[in-house]
């Protein structure tokens, strides 16, 4: 699979994070991202809970994230907490906590056992960005953690990294997990999750940024049925609303949309999400499927069942070009149409 998870903060308004995560706390906010025009997942000044979590699923032993984080400040005050987690279904297997001193403080469990300490990384105010490996085993175990340029600043092997239940993550997690007992503001940006199956992402990366794009133009489909205007300007939001959307009864029904073009030369683009907020609104069975059009081939995912009622992000994971079986380039990205299936 490769990459299981990807998050820059872009379009998430903070009172709509319930559609992509399990959230605890009522404050989260939309921050300044560590790129001109971009944004970041913020924890508030407030000392109490604040975190994201997404089952990502798998049974992988070994996994990656790395994420970008800015913090106001390096205490977290009368009581330490982590800010980024690898668990099995509720059971944390290991957490980090950023120290006093701008160095990463590895455990297993949440705060529990200390399993190491990086060397120091992190200045009160300045974005930095690492990434982190874990295999997660009784007796060898082992964890290793690098920063932007490939230095290592952690390497532990031959140690307990399990915590509980079988052996392998299937949820991560991300925000200040407990009362603090002081005011930290903490911003997070491009957050990524893989793990070390697949052809594209499956080892260590380069410092990686997440790119969101929006429709910009009508594809090939318009199938659905718009609240008004054309169907592209129903969905080019950065964040869902429950007034300005496409629908439709038919299965088969198709919507397909140009979007804005990767307007940087990236060396690698790890993989494709492909992402609708949906939801069905009357009884019975209905599923989403999500659509690639390449060269006026049509390329779609398997489905994914909606919840009555309430919106949630639906989400596949592209790590080649349909068209082409090799990874992505920014010329394919920009010539590729996106939209969804109603099944």
């Amino acid at each position: 699979m490769g990459t299981k998870w990807a998050d820059g903060g872009e379009d998430n308004a903070a009172a709509q994070l319930s559609a992509d995560y399990s959230v605890v706390g009522v404050s989260w906010a939309i921050g300044t991202g560590r790129r001109a025009g971009s944004s970041s997942l913020r924890t508030p000044t407030i000392s109490t809970a604040n975190t994201l979590t997404r089952t990502i699923g798998g049974t992988e032993a070994t996994m990656f994230q790395s994420v970008a984080l800015l913090a106001a400040s390096l205490s977290f005050g009368t009581t330490a907490r982590s800010f980024l987690r690898f668990l099995e279904g509720a059971a944390i297997h290991l957490s980090i906590h950023l120290t006093a001193t701008g160095a990463l403080a590895l455990y297993r469990g949440d705060m529990t056992t200390l399993l190491g300490t990086s060397s120091v990384l992190f200045t009160a105010g300045s974005w930095s960005w690492f990434q982190i490996k874990v295999v997660i085993h009784d007796t060898t175990g082992s964890v290793e953690i690098r920063d932007a340029s490939g230095a290592v600043l952690l390497a532990l092997t031959g140690i307990d990294t399990r915590n509980a239940g079988t052996g392998f993550c299937d949820t991560v997690s991300l925000g200040i997990n407990g009362n603090s007992s002081v005011l930290v503001t903490h911003d997070y940006d491009d957050w990524h999750v893989w793990d070390s199956t697949g052809s594209i992402c499956n080892t260590w990366t380069n410092d990686t940024r997440v790119d969101h794009k929006l429709p910009d133009g009508a594809g090939n489909y318009a199938q659905f049925t718009p609240t008004a205007g054309a169907n592209y300007t129903c969905v080019d939001e950065a964040n869902h609303n429950t007034t300005d959307y496409v629908e439709s009864l038919t299965a088969g029904h198709m919507d397909s949309y140009t979007f804005g073009d990767i307007g940087h030369s990236p060396p690698s683009i790890f993989a494709v999400l492909r992402t609708a907020v949906a939801q069905k609104d009357d009884a019975g069975a209905r599923s989403l499927k999500l659509l690639t059009r390449r060269s006026a081939v049509d390329y779609v995912g398997s489905a994914i069942t909606l919840n009555q009622g309430s919106y949630v992000r639906v989400v596949d994971v592209q790590e080649t070009d349909p068209s082409t079986s090799a990874a992505w380039t920014q010329a394919g990205f920009n010539a590729a149409e996106f939209g969804i299936e109603n099944v």
